[in-house]
């Protein structure tokens, strides 16, 4: 590796660090389960959440690339520490539905954001051929985060026999993280940093037409498209692990003389841990799978059929009784996801402009956003009807029957599975 593990390299492991510091995130289909939500509502839910960062994405790119990326982050942080407040003080649909907007609005301020900073710091340096290595190390420390946040949030809900409290624990780490990103070099801003409307205007029209001359890349689109079903899907079905280990949990026999909340939370934190410490492997490992295939765009192909296979074997055997095989099985579609995230941005970043990343990676953002809504509505309703199993299954399966339909249609000259 040729680029130096400096100071703003630090800030910007650190950054993905707390930000991964979501002590609910284990939790939550299990905490809304618990606050009397069915899995049609909560898959409802979630798709309201994912529909309201699906609008406010490209507005919210062009806002970063315009604007300037550090106050934009900041506010996008100010927005998640809000939302986490509303789900603490929430015993409803309404407030879950508040907490779940203002999560999305952090949301939409917040992706591709970092990502075109990272990217604008390589190419200041000259390490512009480091990207995959250097954008996987910093995704690793978020996972890291993520398996430190699972055992912490596990301690949390054992000590206290409450999920309520590690909302307010997870605004600590996001009030520091907004503190960092304060401190980042204003370089980092990207060439569009003025707040006078007219300025904000002009930005705004070229940032829209590069923006779709971008698009007219056959290369680009393929690569967005390959990105965008995978990780609609992953976000569609990831948080649905809680129930099986659940399930899993209660048939082990591990902290008999504790409430089956208890004996979940361990289960679930010790699980989610290892998750985690093995998708920061996957995403280090992710530069040297990539340069096992022929090109990026294979080894995001080859990586689609793997995690949506494992979700058809996953839902199957959960629906024959085998709670630990399907945890085994969901395991290989987070492994998946961060495998191929540092390949897929990479891959977009070869292709474009740096000044119009941000816009670029929120809009990409916004296409597995929404395929992400579909399929959680569809999987919520399948699950209140014929079991959360049949429910994994038959979304994975659909998504295998249409990804091809998709990527074919968009990518003519280069066969979608090659």
């Amino acid at each position: 590796m040729t680029f130096a593990r400096n100071k703003q390299f630090r800030k910007f492991c650190a950054y993905g660090f707390l930000k991964n510091l979501l002590f609910f995130e284990p939790f939550l289909i299990l905490f809304l389960r618990d606050a009397g939500l069915n899995y049609t509502q909560i898959g409802l839910l979630i798709s309201f959440q994912l529909i309201t960062q699906n609008i406010l994405e490209i507005p919210a790119g062009i806002l970063a690339d315009s604007m300037g990326r550090r106050r934009t982050l900041m506010a996008s942080f100010a927005f998640y520490i809000a939302a986490f407040v509303f789900f603490f003080f929430s015993y409803g649909i309404l407030g879950f539905t508040i907490a779940m907007f203002l999560f999305a609005l952090g949301e939409a301020l917040r992706t591709g954001t970092h990502k075109a900073m990272i990217f604008d710091y390589l190419k200041l340096n000259g390490w512009q051929s480091e990207k995959v290595a250097y954008y996987g190390i910093t995704r690793a420390w978020s996972q890291r985060g993520s398996a430190i946040s699972a055992l912490l949030a596990a301690f949390f809900v054992i000590a206290t026999r409450d999920y309520r409290m590690i909302f307010i624990i997870s605004a600590v780490p996001y009030l520091i993280d907004l503190i960092l990103v304060a401190s980042y070099p204003a370089a980092l801003d990207g060439s569009k940093t003025g707040f006078h409307l007219a300025e904000i205007k002009v930005n705004y029209y070229r940032n829209l037409k590069e923006f779709f001359y971008s698009f007219k890349k056959p290369g680009l689109l393929k690569t967005t498209i390959n990105n965008a079903i995978y990780s609609g899907y992953y976000k569609a079905v990831k948080d649905f692990l809680q129930p099986i280990l659940a399930a899993l949990a209660l048939s082990l026999p591990v902290m008999i003389g504790y409430s089956d909340e208890q004996r979940s939370a361990l289960v679930v934190g010790v699980v989610y841990f290892f998750i985690y410490q093995a998708t920061s492997y996957a995403s280090r490992k992710s530069s040297a799978f990539s340069k096992k295939t022929a090109n990026l765009q294979q080894a995001l192909t080859i990586s689609l059929w793997t995690g949506l296979l494992a979700g058809i074997i996953s839902g199957i055997t959960y629906y024959a009784g085998y709670p630990a095989i399907a945890v085994a099985f969901y395991i290989i579609i987070y492994l998946i996801e961060n495998l191929r995230k540092p390949i897929a941005i990479s891959e977009t970043a070869n292709q474009l402009d740096t000044d119009i990343l941000a816009t670029v990676l929120s809009t990409a953002s916004q296409f597995e956003t929404l395929f992400a809504a579909l399929l959680s509505a569809m999987l919520g309703i399948i699950a209140d009807h014929f079991g959360l199993g049949i429910a994994i299954a038959s979304i994975s399966v659909f998504v295998l029957i249409t990804a091809p339909l998709f990527i074919v249609r968009h990518s003519s000259k280069n066969p979608p599975f090659n």
